[in-house]
């Protein structure tokens, strides 16, 4: 694994974070804390300790990569399991669990947990990649790696053109607000085809322009997918409207994003903070797309996106950030009923088990534990971490936690090794297509629950199916030297060189 070093990247990666550290601690100074007779100083310092941990990994992990599983995943936790739950335990109420008085035994013991999670997190990810060199990757990541045909980036071109025109069918194409898509698509079927409509099939046309684009890249020219074009036009086109934060929900709408964008416009730059930076400021344009979801006109999406709010506020107040008080939440369940003995995460891995075939199948965490609390709104999500809580109380977070460390530490650097292009018709692996998404998908796999975040991430992945079905040959090491990567390489990115993309 290539890693970015040097002293400008050093001081830019260390400036970005304690300007991050000022942000949070700026952030904490405005929150009204008159209505909270409650501060302990022993929890205030627990938040911090957990926050500094993280912002120290995040540290590093910005110097590492532009972009990367890890990153996202650090800063999930920093949101959601840190900054997110301080600033709520400092105005006294968790927006969707409630007041913070309420959970006065279950808050050390949710702190606890993210403690765990963290550390043994930090721990999985770090020996697998000091390691990384003398293991060998498992069967999973390495399919990935297998590099792409020029026959198969046409195939999926085709795939996307007929999948576009199914969900015009079932007037998804034409639907420009969340509200609208969801009922286009709630109309034309439900359960398990309901799922497949509204991810699956939705992310066929993108990973197709995924995979064209970097193709086009490796080129150097569109022309070399030939009477294509007009198709590769249409899915573009196609993608832009079905995905599209207005028609789309916000974590699918960020993977999106980070999926087409990070491998033009961010892989070549030499630390994460354009990215991070992006991240931060999209918290102020959040609560305007949660709000918008259910517009039904572009004139109430307008309206709706004309307000811009304090990321601060978002912070302290939202329950789209309220993962800290649901795990509370998922504590007090805990101590009345006990573990589940890994029921749930079982449930999250076998989603595609139809519930005609398993008629006790677990729902999400965050609405089991929500439904027997007595919440009359169920359609709750808890974060990763409450997962192995739930499962096997506090002893099974670290050994989760480790686990997870170790397989996105596998991925980032299967991802970030360099490939010579001139072994493989395009340039480039399967790998680099879907990595992008998964990195975006990180943010909705780290707020959870796992049971959807699961379930989506592995129905866009499947979407890869055409670049599967057409394999390509793998040319000699030797084959193109003139073409090869030098291990000194100035471009870091995956995608250097050139590469021949004609039929």
């Amino acid at each position: 694994m290539i890693q970015r070093g040097g002293l400008s990247t050093t001081f830019a990666s260390a400036f970005a974070t304690v300007v991050l550290a000022g942000l949070i601690l700026w952030g904490s100074l405005t929150i009204d804390t008159s209505s909270n007779a409650l501060i302990t100083p022993g929890v205030v310092i627990h938040f911090v300790f957990n926050t500094l941990i993280v912002l120290v990994a995040l540290g590093f992990s910005i110097r590492a990569h532009p972009y990367s599983m890890h990153l996202f995943h650090l800063v999930g936790l920093l949101i959601f399991g840190c900054v997110g739950g301080l600033y709520q335990y400092l105005a006294g109420n968790f927006p969707l669990a409630g007041p913070v008085m309420i959970f006065k035994k279950e808050i050390p013991i949710a702190s606890v947990a993210v403690t765990l999670w963290v550390l043994a997190y930090l721990g999985g990810y770090v020996i697998r990649t000091r390691f990384g060199p003398r293991l060998r990757a498992a069967r999973f990541v390495r399919s990935f790696e297998k590099p792409v045909s020029v026959a198969s980036v046409h195939f999926a071109l085709i795939v996307g053109f007929f999948s576009l025109i199914y969900l015009a069918s079932l007037g998804l194409v034409g639907a420009f607000t969340r509200a609208a898509a969801d009922e286009s698509l709630a109309l034309a079927a439900s359960g398990p085809v309901y799922f497949i409509n509204n991810i699956f099939v939705r992310a066929l046309p993108l990973i197709a322009v995924a995979g064209t684009a970097l193709a086009i890249r490796r080129s150097g020219s569109i022309l070399g997918i030939g009477l294509l074009i007009p198709m590769f036009v249409f899915d573009v086109v196609g993608v832009l409207v079905t995905n599209s934060p207005f028609a789309a929900a916000r974590y699918w709408f960020v993977a999106v994003a980070v999926g087409l964008a990070s491998p033009h416009l961010l892989a070549a730059r030499k630390t994460a903070i354009p990215v991070l930076v992006c991240l931060i400021t999209g918290l102020s344009v959040l609560p305007s797309i949660g709000a918008a979801r259910d517009a039904q006109t572009l004139a109430e999406i307008i309206q709706y996106y004309l307000r811009i709010d304090s990321p601060f506020e978002y912070l302290a107040t939202s329950g789209d950030v309220d993962a800290f008080g649901m795990m509370c939440l998922a504590v007090k369940w805990l101590d009345i009923n006990g573990p589940t003995g890994g029921l749930q995460m079982l449930g999250a891995l076998l989603f595609w088990v139809p519930r005609t075939l398993w008629p006790s199948k677990p729902v999400g965490t965050g609405a089991m534990v929500s439904d027997e609390l007595g919440f009359d709104f169920t359609n709750l999500s808890v974060p990763i971490m409450t997962e192995p809580l739930v499962d096997f109380g506090l002893l099974g977070v670290p050994v989760v936690a480790f686990g997870f460390g170790w397989l996105l530490a596998a991925l980032d650097r299967s991802y970030w090794t360099p490939f010579d292009p001139s072994r493989s018709p395009v340039g480039f692996r399967r790998i680099d297509v879907i990595y992008p998404f998964w990195v975006g998908m990180l943010l909705f796999v780290t707020r959870g629950d796992l049971l959807s975040s699961f379930g989506y991430t592995v129905g866009i992945t499947l979407a890869m199916i055409p670049f599967v079905l057409v394999p390509a040959r793998i040319r000699s090491r030797h084959a193109s030297e003139d073409r090869a990567i030098e291990s000194d390489a100035g471009d870091l990115s995956p995608f250097s060189g050139s590469a021949d993309f004609r039929l």
